[in-house]
């Protein structure tokens, strides 16, 4: 999100007027998002250093809700904020007046060429949201095997999974997605997005017992 005091209409404007922008993300430069946000920037041909190095700064955080960006937040001393975890902030965000940038078709491909998957969050998801928002997809929490486990390997840890979901916590902000059993897990949907193929010894488990992948 940037704030419209900035006039930044595309990431390629911050570049392009070297902008000295305070910059509200993750402190731990081995996050995830910080290489979301290293992969986007590159597309564009700078990075937060290079901010930093036309007189910005960095606002740093721990979570996605750190008080220190909520009070950032309040206190208008933020320009821009990249991080996920919006149920946490996007909504004061939004109060306080700042805008979710778009990307370019262009850089949308680029990213999806590295994983990087393209949604639209449609309007009134979040209070305040007033259009519909094409946005990178950073939903889902996925357990990876090596292609190497053995297929009686995997089968058995789906089922532990079955045998424990009852204890297993699921993490839903939101109303719009809630656990649906653990059918869904095999399967693509917005809550469950898949974009490797499952492990055969998965494949195997989800049809015997009766769902679909």
């Amino acid at each position: 999100m940037v704030h419209p005091r900035t006039g930044i209409k595309s990431l390629a404007d911050i570049k392009a007027k070297r902008m000295p922008l305070t910059v509200s993300v993750r402190e731990d430069s081995t996050h995830s998002t910080r290489n979301m946000i290293d992969q986007t920037l590159a597309v564009y041909g700078f990075s937060l250093a290079d901010v930093e190095s036309w007189g910005g700064k960095l606002q740093l955080n721990g979570g996605p809700g750190d008080k220190r960006r909520m009070q950032a937040i309040a206190d208008g001393t933020l320009d821009a904020i990249f991080d996920e975890g919006l149920v946490l902030w996007f909504e004061p965000a939004l109060a306080a007046g700042f805008r979710p940038l778009t990307l370019e078709p262009e850089t949308f491909a680029k990213l999806g060429e590295i994983g990087w998957r393209r949604v639209v969050m449609p309007k009134g998801r979040y209070r305040g949201l007033e259009a519909d928002y094409a946005c990178i997809d950073y939903s889902a929490w996925p357990l990876y095997a090596r292609t190497d486990l053995p297929e009686d390997a995997a089968y058995k840890i789906v089922d532990a999974i079955h045998a424990r979901e009852r204890e297993i916590v699921w993490e839903s902000f939101n109303a719009w997605a809630p656990y649906q059993g653990i059918g869904t897990l095999g399967e693509e949907t917005e809550a469950t997005p898949r974009d490797v193929p499952l492990h055969p010894g998965a494949v195997r488990w989800f049809r015997e017992h009766g769902f679909k992948v």
